[in-house]
């Protein structure tokens, strides 16, 4: 439910909406990094020794922020389509004007490959997280990482349980924000 107990939200509202939207994304990414990277400590620590990578990247980074931005963008979107936020026949105008506000600031070529990347895995969710878990695995542990995607899939959850609480707050629809976050048992 949009804004105002509207089913879709009105043009005259996607400037504020996605302002708050991205306002809320953003801390939430060095956020989830750090917990996640704490919690990837632990996990790393219960392998066998000489199965322990090294993390390339301790500190929260401009290429991760970049692949969790997109991350966050992807499930977003996704969210607001399966949401009905905005109507379809306003989904092209409102799509240009969602990358350009949660993109403001960035490189959009690296953001656009990635996010290309996720739609054309999206009919297949295993590989599109793996993807994901891929492309963080990159930042965090360096180019020779892939085997520890499988780790990181569930990490990639929360990113996109998060996102989606982030937008449905961003569109006036707090009980739906409360939903997902039981539903990712990241409330009680």
């Amino acid at each position: 439910m949009g804004l105002f107990g509207k089913k879709y939200t009105p043009e005259t509202q996607w400037e504020n909406i996605l302002s708050a939207l991205k306002e809320g994304l953003s801390p939430i990414r060095e956020d989830w990094y750090n917990v996640t990277i704490s919690e990837l400590e632990r996990d790393i620590l219960s392998l066998e020794p000489g199965l322990q990578p090294r993390m390339k990247n301790i500190n929260f980074s401009e290429p991760l922020d970049e692949v969790i931005l997109t991350i966050q963008t992807f499930s977003s979107r996704l969210h607001i389509s399966n949401e009905k936020y905005i109507h379809k026949r306003d989904g092209k105008a409102f799509s240009k004007i969602f990358i350009e506000t949660l993109w403001d600031g960035y490189d959009f070529d690296p953001l656009g490959q990635y996010i290309k990347e996720y739609y054309r895995l999206s009919n297949d969710l295993g590989p599109m997280y793996t993807k994901m878990a891929h492309d963080l695995c990159d930042n965090i542990f360096g180019p020779d990482s892939a085997y520890l995607s499988l780790m990181l899939v569930q990490y990639v959850r929360v990113i996109q349980y998060g996102a989606c609480a982030m937008t449905s707050i961003a569109f006036g629809d707090p009980i739906k924000a409360e939903k997902i976050l039981r539903h990712a048992g990241m409330k009680k």
